[in-house]
């Protein structure tokens, strides 16, 4: 289980949890919650069916509301089992600047290697 915290001195709090449970090869269940207080409201889901070993289904959903655009590409390739890229960019010209990416090695076929960069913009 993996989780990601971003402070509370940035405009943009972000809950981020990731887990991969023992029973599925590939089974991923992914939330990222933006507290309504937040500027930039964010609700997320990934979530990977059992009947597929590798099946990817997210939501990306951001209110008209929201100063915060995202831009969320996510790319499985087919002769990888679970190889997943997937990238988050919200421009510089939000108050709320996230860079996000997930990797799932070749080598392995469930390990996850996330690396999120939260940036607060004046």
């Amino acid at each position: 289980m993996k989780t990601n915290i971003q402070p509370r001195n940035s405009p943009c709090s972000v809950y981020e949890t990731n887990i991969q449970p023992r029973n599925s090869p590939c089974s991923v269940y992914e939330t990222n919650i933006q507290p309504r207080n937040s500027p930039c409201s964010v609700y997320e889901t990934n979530i990977q069916p059992r009947n597929s070993p590798c099946s990817v289904y997210e939501t990306n959903i951001q209110p008209r509301n929201s100063p915060c655009s995202v831009y969320e590409t996510n790319i499985q390739p087919r002769n990888s089992p679970c190889s997943v890229y997937e990238t988050n960019i919200q421009p510089r010209n939000s108050p709320c600047s996230v860079y996000e990416t997930n990797i799932e090695p070749r080598n392995s076929p469930c390990s996850v290697y996330e690396t999120s960069q939260y940036t607060a913009q004046e």
